[in-house]
């Protein structure tokens, strides 16, 4: 899972995640093994990804390229006829 922001928690987890920020140029400025019922955050992140298994993140300084798809989730909700589309 990724979304924009600096922290994340695993309040109610029953099992460790792994957790990846990402700055604004992709690179990665922190990595955590995450575990149940704890919260990290990371000052000079924008994204933050979970990836379920803490065995294999990428070091720091590392650059990603994270793909996103262009339709946003407001525009879905507007095409299955739930909600008006923003301007």
């Amino acid at each position: 899972m990724i979304f924009s922001g600096r922290s994340v928690h695993s309040v109610g987890m029953r099992s460790r995640i792994g957790v990846i920020a990402i700055d604004r140029t992709g690179r990665v400025v922190g990595t955590k093994c995450l575990y149940p019922n704890r919260l990290v955050m990371f000052a000079k992140a924008s994204l933050i990804l979970e990836v379920p298994l803490c065995s294999r993140l990428p070091e720091l300084g590392d650059q990603l390229v994270v793909e996103i798809d262009r339709i946003d989730a407001n525009q879905r909700r507007y095409e299955q006829g739930l909600q008006r589309p923003r301007p």
